[in-house]
């Protein structure tokens, strides 16, 4: 059974000023670990472009590394934890909780983890096993954390779909990787397939998307692979909440190559990409046929979305591979459970933005740009449906709210950096 990791994110012992100073959605965060996560196999739940994780049984939210470029973070990894003194495993993940201090905090930014100010006494992280070590001989109070997360629920979300509307979905049936929507790179290794359509192995249809590095059958990759594939536009979920993203994996390594990783990350709008979910030929989900996972965002909205899957191969042997099928995001609409999409987005380009960008809608009339915390920062009338905006906006969160003749109030994250 399963031991209780009584341990805690150290946001409850906020004081009065700090309590009127942080995010709103921070008090929900804090409701939220009152009860197990057990809407999906994971939670994400973003505050101020921060994206906090819970996985399946779990009461405490973690942080994981956001990214710029996932392919170059993958290499990096790896090629530094090979000069590390940590052992064969040192590029592996490991959960921890953390004594946080301003040294701390501004190390762990090294790590590609911004620790939020409400966030003042513990943390939990989950890091390379390098980087933790190389925390602990800093001086770092640490507890590792082997039991944290260890237990998932299979989740289909067949018993959804007749209760929230399809936003977005692929079962690689177009034979699309590469292709008109997703971008697929190689870092290293593969460099005549990588992440392609196949045939031989498939939940539904007649394709999946499988890691090849041969190309030549289903079974088979590249030593030394460093290969991704992701949405290459971002999916719109400005008119939606409480979405649960589904996909299917068919993990096949056969405990061949210890250091054989699958990877997914995920990009909430915030132009960096979140580590997820990693999986290995230790994994229970190893050799297990189809097994289907999913993420909830704990009823939220915000106005984009993507998803990367990556794969890394070490040198020792290559087995059979990789594959997904039957991904879909679906969420509840912001005006109502009967799906009313007869109003188009409100659109703000580009978006994250050096404070110049565009509102298009072409029944706008005016314009509001509100702060994360809710104050006015700019307001005016929109002629013929466009309105350009140059700014010196700090950079932060901002929230554009559009009123159409209509009546309608559209609202679209901007980001500026």
């Amino acid at each position: 059974m399963k031991k209780t990791v009584s341990l805690f994110i150290v946001l409850f012992g906020l004081s009065a000023t700090q309590a009127q100073s942080i995010p709103a959605e921070v008090h929900d965060l804090i409701q939220n670990q009152n009860s197990i996560q057990t809407a999906a196999s994971d939670e994400s739940f973003l505050i101020d472009g921060v994206v906090w994780s819970r996985p399946y049984g779990e009461k405490l939210y973690h942080l994981t590394p956001s990214v710029p470029n996932v392919l170059e973070y993958e290499f990096k990894i790896r090629a530094e934890a090979e000069l590390s003194d940590a052992g064969p495993n040192a590029a592996k993940f490991h959960f921890a909780e953390l004594l946080l201090n301003p040294e701390i905090r501004f190390k762990l930014k090294d790590f590609y983890i911004v620790v939020p100010e409400y966030v003042n006494q513990k943390v939990i992280v989950y890091l390379p096993l390098y980087q933790l070590n190389l925390l602990a001989r800093q001086g770092t109070s640490m507890l590792f954390l082997p039991e944290y997360g260890t237990v998932k629920t299979i989740i289909d979300g067949t018993s959804e779909k007749n209760e929230k509307a399809l936003i977005w979905s692929d079962g690689f049936e177009d034979n699309v990787i590469p292709g008109s929507y997703w971008n697929s790179s190689i870092a290293s290794g593969a460099t005549n397939c990588g992440w392609a359509d196949r045939s031989c192995f498939k939940r539904t249809g007649t394709y999946s998307a499988f890691c090849a590095g041969t190309c030549t059958n289903c079974q088979g990759y590249s030593d030394n692979m460093n290969a991704s594939f992701s949405n290459k536009y971002y999916i719109s979920t400005s008119n939606f909440y409480g979405m649960i993203f589904n996909y299917w994996l068919n993990l096949n390594l056969y405990d061949i190559g210890s250091n054989d990783e699958f990877r997914r990350y995920e990009d909430l709008g915030t132009s960096s990409w979140t580590l997820k979910a990693t999986y290995t030929s230790a994994s229970s989900y190893d050799e297990a046929g189809w097994t289907g996972f999913s993420v909830s965002y704990s009823g939220q909205s915000f106005s984009n979305w993507a998803t990367l899957f990556n794969f890394y191969s070490n040198s020792i042997g290559t087995s059979a591979g990789v594959y997904l099928d039957d991904l879909s995001l679906t969420g509840f609409s912001n005006s109502n459970l009967n799906q009313d999409f007869s109003i188009p987005n409100l659109h703000i380009y580009p978006n994250p933005s050096n404070g110049q960008f565009e509102i298009q809608h072409e029944s706008i009339d005016e314009f509001e740009l509100l702060s994360s915390d809710g104050k006015l920062v700019l307001a005016g009338k929109v002629d013929q449906g466009q309105k350009t905006i140059k700014s010196n906006l700090d950079a932060g969160v901002y929230f554009v709210r559009g009123k159409l003749s209509t009546g309608e109030i559209l609202t679209q994250k901007l980001i500026i950096h």
